[in-house]
């Protein structure tokens, strides 16, 4: 994965040569931060004040990664005055309270006066988790589905409805209906039959891309079958349904 740069737009990075952060794979590497409010390059007297902007630059620049303070693994603190961090843990905690990422404090000259704190940290980015949107997607499909399913379903993901297995089965296997069978069963909520109980078995997630194995439990039949689910629109759409069926 090719490096991302990160800036806060610190005169500092240009003249001196550096990113507030880099990216590489889901790794994020803060620089060390200071308290300076980069929108007016002004610092605080107060140590308090510059570690609640520390933070809040270092925020920032993990956001602009597509990370978060809680995916922070490891944080050094460094301050000129050891004596100082006493005060500093109170926004310490409400930071990083729950995070608990490992932690060293260095007591060591900053390179101008009025900085009285600097804190770099180290991120590494977790997986984000929809399985509860991926199995709402399924869920509105299976009980019914809605017409944004059945126009993405028509105009983008399924051009050859041929492989398309679904419907009513009256005996054990499958039966491949035609595109505007399966498209109106869809809208009447009626496939594979009502009532019908929806249990998802196993659930796999590899970036924009998802299939879930589910069971099916309807009035008249029982089934097996894997949805394929894509991730676009900021929505996850089902890409299709292939049941592998039993007959009660």
């Amino acid at each position: 994965m090719k490096k991302q740069h990160i800036s806060s737009g610190s005169t500092f990075e240009q003249q001196i040569g550096y990113s507030r952060a880099v990216v590489q794979d889901n790794w994020v590497f803060v620089s060390g931060t200071t308290g300076y409010d980069y929108s007016t390059m002004k610092i605080s007297e107060d140590i308090v004040v510059q570690t609640e902007q520390c933070l809040q630059n270092i925020q920032s620049a993990l956001k602009q990664a597509n990370a978060s303070l809680s995916d922070v693994v490891r944080v050094n603190y460094i301050l000129p005055n050891a004596e100082d961090f006493v005060h500093c843990w109170l926004v310490l905690r409400k930071y990083f309270g729950e995070v608990r990422p490992a932690a060293m404090m260095i007591a060591a000259g900053l390179a101008d006066p009025k900085m009285k704190i600097e804190i770099e940290v180290t991120a590494l980015k977790q997986p984000l988790d929809h399985s509860k949107e991926i199995q709402q997607a399924i869920r509105d499909f299976i009980q019914g589905g809605d017409n944004s399913d059945v126009t993405l379903l028509n105009e983008v993901l399924h051009q050859d409805y041929r492989n398309v297995q679904s419907g009513f089965f009256e005996e054990k296997g499958t039966f491949v209906i035609d595109k505007d069978r399966y498209i109106r069963l869809i809208r009447e909520g009626t496939f594979g039959g009502t009532p019908r109980v929806l249990e998802i078995v196993q659930l796999e997630v590899l970036g924009n891309l998802a299939h879930a194995r589910i069971k099916l439990y309807g009035k008249v039949l029982n089934f097996d079958s894997v949805i394929h689910l894509v991730y676009e629109q900021d929505k996850w759409w089902i890409m299709g349904h292939y049941p592998y069926i039993q007959v009660s």
